[in-house]
């Protein structure tokens, strides 16, 4: 009986979704033009029909990080009036709560028939020109020109720190749709490279289409009283601790951070100064370091001088930001890099890990490190907090290249690749 309830409920989420197609109502999509590189004329040029593009937005009710920023950035520009192209969102059915197991077993297999059966059907009684998934997941065959975003390789790159099922399901169905796309997008050309490499796509049919910073290349502004409460919430002081923001997972190469922390300190660091780590754990279990990061803080009796703070509001994330003594991202890979650019526009100070994609996305506005090498990241520390010329240099590097990095270009570029592959 339970058996029949369930597959009852699949069913009728799926009709109720699809019912729901043709009434829906559709945001436009936001005008190319209003880029430099994209004019009317060349957006006229490219389609000269209006188009209409669905999006998986699925990811909206699971992703809280970057893919999350990407996603909702998007669809804010694409929402924007005044332009000749429509976008749907479908958002297949609603998630069972993730925290008991076996309804995380029933939410992937749901999607999995959503995805696969029911998107594709709704692309065909919809009419869609292009659909749109944003984080590599895409049916294995679709009645529109598909495009994807492949924001990293990691789990082809370190196949050892993931779940083995999940990667078999990957290689045996997601990746061999992702080959059948019409066009991929990722987020950095280095990202580009990894993709063509080890996920076999054309590089033809590979776009880098660089992320946005926050407030569009703007700097963060942030009200005082509200910051002075946020500092005062995790016990620390303007000027008086070191920053990283992400999520806790093994690629941030946080354990090394805690280590350079603590070597710094040893060779004379002011007693005052903390860390400050800002993130939730790691997604899944295979991902999450956050054990191994509590175990070098016990280790290296760092209990009083190291904040975990979890998962914050944007507003209490921007004033940690603006009040930090520097943000140092010690990340082995990154296929973009948000964080960068997020502390550029907080006017703070910058070390990076000369890893992937990073350098690309700092450029000469901040400084680097061999993430291997924890001494090294802790002669950062030392040189930045006690360099006040090399920090002013770098302020200034770095409010000039967030200014380069703007969502609207984003959803510029990713709509030329829309209207490119609907003319194919």
């Amino acid at each position: 009986m339970a058996r029949w309830s369930l597959l009852g409920w699949i069913h009728g989420r799926a009709v109720a979704t699809l019912a729901s197609d043709s009434a829906a109502a559709a945001p436009r999509v936001t005008d190319a033009a209003t880029a430099p590189e994209v004019t009317d004329a060349a957006v006229a040029a490219v389609s000269p029909r209006r188009l209409k593009i669905a999006v998986d937005a699925q990811c909206l009710q699971t992703a809280r990080t970057g893919v999350r920023t990407y996603v909702d950035e998007l669809l804010k520009r694409f929402a924007a009036p005044g332009v000749p192209h429509k976008i749907v969102m479908l958002s297949g059915p609603k998630r069972l709560p993730s925290s008991v197991r076996p309804f995380r077993i029933i939410n992937q297999a749901v999607y999995f028939w959503w995805l696969h059966v029911w998107l594709p059907l709704r692309l065909w009684v919809g009419r869609y020109d292009v659909l749109f998934s944003p984080e590599y997941l895409t049916p294995m065959r679709a009645p529109a020109a598909r495009v994807v975003t492949f924001h990293d390789t990691l789990f082809l790159r370190r196949p050892k720190d993931y779940n083995r099922l999940w990667l078999r399901l990957f290689h045996r169905v997601t990746l061999p749709a992702i080959r059948r796309a019409a066009a991929v997008i990722t987020p950095s050309h280095h990202a580009a490279e990894d993709v063509a490499e080890y996920a076999g796509i054309e590089p033809r049919r590979i776009h880098a289409v660089p992320l946005g910073g926050p407030s569009d290349g703007q700097l963060i502004q942030v009200d005082a009283a509200r910051a002075a409460e946020t500092l005062v919430r995790y016990d620390v002081r303007s000027g008086h601790y070191l920053l990283h923001v992400g999520v806790l997972e093994r690629r941030k190469n946080l354990v090394t951070l805690v280590r350079a922390f603590a070597l710094w300190r040893q060779q004379g660091a002011p007693d005052d100064f903390k860390l400050v780590l800002v993130g939730q754990p790691g997604p899944r279990p295979d991902l999450d370091a956050s054990r191994s990061i509590r175990q070098a803080i016990s280790d290296l009796a760092l209990e009083r001088h190291v904040t975990l703070t979890g998962h914050v509001s944007s507003e209490e994330r921007n004033a940690l930001y603006t009040h930090a003594a520097l943000v140092a991202i010690p990340s082995t890979f990154e296929g973009f890099g948000i964080p960068v650019l997020e502390a550029f526009a907080a006017r703070v100070p910058v070390v990076v890990a000369r890893a992937t994609s990073l350098p690309e996305v700092a450029g000469d506005a901040a400084l680097f490190f061999d993430p291997t090498r924890p001494e090294e990241l802790a002669a950062c520390f030392a040189r930045l907090t006690g360099d006040a010329g090399m920090r002013a240099t770098l302020i200034e590097r770095g409010q000039a290249r967030v200014a380069d990095f703007t969502w609207e270009r984003t959803a510029a570029e990713t709509m030329r690749v829309f209207e490119q592959v609907a003319r194919a």
